[in-house]
């Protein structure tokens, strides 16, 4: 596959590099049953489309219905494992910015700033990638340290946020 699809992406831009390097001869004789099959929309969602008419919708979490098609199941998965693995993230930030690891501390928040665009919050994204900038270029600068505490603050927010539009 020769196509390259940046982080974040939408669905649409991930589905159509996929079928542009994937036909149905591929499937033709695997086993895959091409009954089952399914096929994704590969416009862009509206938000018509994405809001169920007796649900009210938090606008901040339409990449995350549209990344998902809107399957609540789908949905779900996402925020759990969001849930699960961001406090550990922080933590390892924490730990390892407390240890003067900075280089760890850039790839970390390297790894993690794509899910906070997924999850409706951009501007975490961003901070991280001022983080990682920091970490790398100027590491001992005392700015650094108020960063990742006010990106654990931000995360946190999240997380009650995510908690009350998705954990029933």
């Amino acid at each position: 596959m020769n196509d390259f699809v940046t982080k974040p992406f939408r669905p649409k831009d991930l589905i159509d590099a996929i079928s542009r390097n994937l036909s149905t001869e591929y499937f033709e004789g695997h086993a895959i049953d091409n009954e089952k099959i399914v096929t994704l929309p590969t416009e862009n969602i509206s938000l018509e489309e994405i809001n169920d008419e007796n649900k009210t919708v938090n606008a901040k979490f339409d990449m995350l219905r549209q990344l998902t098609f809107n399957n609540e199941a789908a949905m779900q998965g996402m925020v759990n494992m969001f849930l699960k693995d961001t406090p550990l993230e922080l933590e390892k930030i924490r730990v390892n910015f407390d240890a003067g690891d900075y280089s760890t501390v850039a790839r970390i928040t390297h790894a993690i700033k794509p899910k906070f665009t997924y999850m409706g919050a951009p501007e975490i994204s961003t901070l991280c990638k001022e983080i990682e900038i920091l970490a790398t270029n100027n590491p001992e600068a005392e700015t650094l340290g108020v960063e990742i505490g006010d990106l654990e603050k931000k995360c946190n927010n999240l997380l009650e946020e995510l908690k009350k539009e998705f954990i029933s």
